[in-house]
């Protein structure tokens, strides 16, 4: 409304400078841009153009400020998209290409995981472009093959391996243990041994042990087989056909790749149970025997003890087996001892209770007494050493009535001597023998 009611000259400051350009195009009557300043001191930029056939010269104006700050909020816009823009395409290649390397490590980590063995089988990453797909899955097919080769190779060995102690004996039989502890493979031997099947041996593994605490050691050693562990040689008591008891030697190593895993347990089962009734009878009958008994082996370490041994040296029988035979004998005995018990497993011979030699001995509580001791040499045991059986007598009472009876030979003839006659004394038997006769 100002500008309509007014002439240019009156809101227009020609005095001001600014103002000049402006001016020079309105009263030239020319079309163009520039820029003024009102009375107020607003800028403002001024476009201006002709209408010809009306002869009109139009003049648009407009606040430099509100242009400027509208330029602004247009730019700001512009680079507020193209930012936005910018940061959806950031996220759609982070996207694509996670999608695409996730299941390539995957698949690096698999194969690295196939090859150190821990693994058989490859996952295949959900979401998976198709040609990662089908690499997994040809990969695992391929382990497939592997797995099934190295188990016939396996398989083979073991086979030759059972066929080898099936021929060897009748008294022993070849097992596998799979890594979940499983019976993989059996050998036609167990049923010479224990009169049943291999594929029933498989199904019924543990229940054919015995309820024997001797079988607890055997659980735990296979538990520490099926970590890899080497485990020392055992016996069990399993249960035959015919519901008798059998006694085996167990010997049980674990079979471990190059990778160190576990690839099977194998086990080999020896029948001692003839064996074993032997010791057991032997030592019943040397527990039974009316005199103290030991076994020493050709190290001088006692492997055997009675009880009367026991109570006659004062040891309980476990702390007997852990002493060398020289323990039993005095401090001054016992380096000769030892060289006259090696040169008597040289010569070999046995020394009878009529040749038994009187030997000072020792007891637990460091008291002596004279023993009578009788050798005789046993049969080699399984490892092929050799071992001597010694029988023991206290001769302290003995000794104690030979003296007595000695002493009283002594006063007998001390008394005979001095009667005014002849004494004579005679054994009476199928044939009288004269045993004294006086002076």
């Amino acid at each position: 409304e100002k500008v309509l009611a007014t002439s240019v000259s009156e809101w227009l400051d020609k005095g001001n400078h600014k103002n000049n350009a402006f001016g020079a195009l309105l009263e030239d009557g020319l079309t163009g841009q520039a820029s003024f300043v009102d009375d107020t001191g607003t800028v403002y930029l001024a476009s201006i153009a002709e209408v010809a056939k009306l002869k009109w010269h139009v003049v648009v104006m407009v606040p430099q400020q509100e242009l400027f700050t509208s330029l602004l909020d247009d730019i700001s816009s512009v680079v507020l998209n193209l930012s936005l823009l910018t940061l959806l395409l950031l996220l759609t290649c982070y996207i694509a290409a996670k999608r695409l390397t996730r299941p390539l490590e995957t698949l690096e980590s698999g194969i690295l995981a196939f090859g150190q063995g821990k693994t058989q089988q490859l996952v295949i990453p959900k979401g998976a472009i198709s040609e990662i797909v089908t690499l997994s899955e040809t990969f695992n097919k391929m382990a497939d093959l592997l797995a099934q080769r190295e188990q016939a190779i396996l398989d083979s060995r073991g086979n030759r391996f059972a066929r080898l102690i099936d021929g060897m004996s009748d008294k022993s039989f070849y097992c596998s243990l799979d890594p979940d502890g499983q019976l993989a493979q059996v050998s036609e031997g167990v049923t010479k041994v224990l009169g049943i099947p291999p594929e029933l041996l498989k199904r019924k593994y543990q229940r054919l042990f015995s309820a024997n605490p001797l079988n607890e050691k055997n659980w735990e050693y296979t538990d520490l087989a099926l970590k890899g562990q080497n485990v020392p040689s055992h016996q069990v008591e399993l249960i035959d056909s015919k519901g008798q008891s059998r006694r085996l030697d167990v010997f049980m190593q674990p079979l471990v790749s190059d990778t160190g895993e576990l690839m099977s347990v194998e086990m080999l089962f020896t029948d001692v149970t003839e064996q074993f009734s032997a010791a057991a009878w032997s030592s019943a009958v040397l527990e039974a025997a009316p005199e103290a008994m030991l076994i020493v082996d050709q190290s001088g370490q006692i492997v055997f003890s009675n009880s009367r041994c026991q109570q006659l040296f004062g040891y309980d029988a476990k702390a007997m087996l852990g002493l060398q035979i020289e323990a039993l004998l005095p401090e001054d005995l016992r380096s000769p001892h030892a060289k006259e018990r090696l040169q008597f497993l040289r010569e070999g011979r046995d020394r009878p209770m009529a040749n038994a030699r009187h030997v000072r001995a020792l007891k637990s509580d460091g008291d002596e007494f004279v023993a009578e001791i009788a050798l005789s040499i046993l049969p080699s045991d399984f490892d092929g050493r050799r071992q001597v059986a010694a029988s023991i007598r206290d001769m302290t009472q003995k000794i104690a009535v030979e003296q007595k009876i000695r002493d009283s030979e002594v006063r007998f003839r001390g008394l005979v001597t001095n009667l005014p006659g002849a004494v004579y004394r005679t054994r009476i038997g199928e044939e009288w023998v004269m045993e004294y006769v006086s002076d």
